[in-house]
């Protein structure tokens, strides 16, 4: 699929259609990121940028500053994730994009919990939560639960991430999506282990497990 993009965008280059091989470019640096290989797309983004931005494609440019802040922090550079994020959130809401701005919030929040700045991630958590609540998206709404209850969990306030585990796995099992479901019970299992509730945690754990490998996802 790789050399697929390469020899459209060489088309599209020949042909003159600038934005036909940007979006080219854009879509490999999504794929290279989907394996892992986040700086190949971290290049591929800055490049899809730069097209879209002199031409005036404000959306296109701004999935490519959101796709260039996801890179940074998949290469551990948080600081410089954040000021993609907010760049790219600025561009939607001005746009009206509800649901993007939101998922820029998540990003902007995930890269503060990796700095350890786990209040100013909690807010951001909950102003995304907000967002989703009010655009009806129940997934999306739970998985900022998670990262609020992961936050919480940092801080030491167990009790107050179990429950936020809790309700974000009702949700998941509600809708069918099994694999996070169980990833908040293996979360919920870590709070318990902390909470020196072994045997709770154990059997968390195993449940947890179970699930993943019956998904042929094999974890330690």
């Amino acid at each position: 699929a790789l050399a697929s993009y390469d020899e459209a965008r060489a088309l599209y280059t020949q042909f003159g259609q600038e934005v036909e091989a940007a979006r080219c470019t854009m879509n490999r640096a999504c794929m290279l990121a989907s394996l892992g290989r986040f700086q190949e797309a971290l290049v591929g983004f800055q490049d899809a940028h730069s097209v879209f931005s002199r031409l005036r494609r404000t959306v296109e440019a701004a999935r490519c500053t959101m796709g260039r802040a996801c890179m940074l922090a998949g290469l551990g550079r948080f600081d410089d994730a954040l000021a993609g994020y907010d760049e790219a959130q600025a561009v939607y809401a001005q746009l009206g994009q509800e649901s993007e701005t939101a998922r820029c919030m998540v990003g902007h929040a995930n890269a503060l919990r990796s700095l350890g700045r786990f209040e100013e991630a909690m807010a951001g958590f909950d102003e995304a939560q907000a967002v989703y609540e009010r655009c009806g998206q129940e997934l999306e709404t739970a998985r900022c639960m998670v990262g609020y209850a992961s936050a919480l969990r940092s801080l030491g306030r167990l009790q107050e991430a179990l429950a936020g585990f809790d309700e974000a796995r009702g949700v998941f099992a509600r809708c069918g999506q099994e694999a996070e479901a169980a990833d908040c019970t293996m979360n919920r299992a870590v709070a318990l282990d902390n909470l020196g509730r072994f045997e709770e945690a154990l059997a968390g754990f195993e449940e947890a497990r179970a699930v993943h490998v019956r998904r042929g996802q094999e974890i330690e």
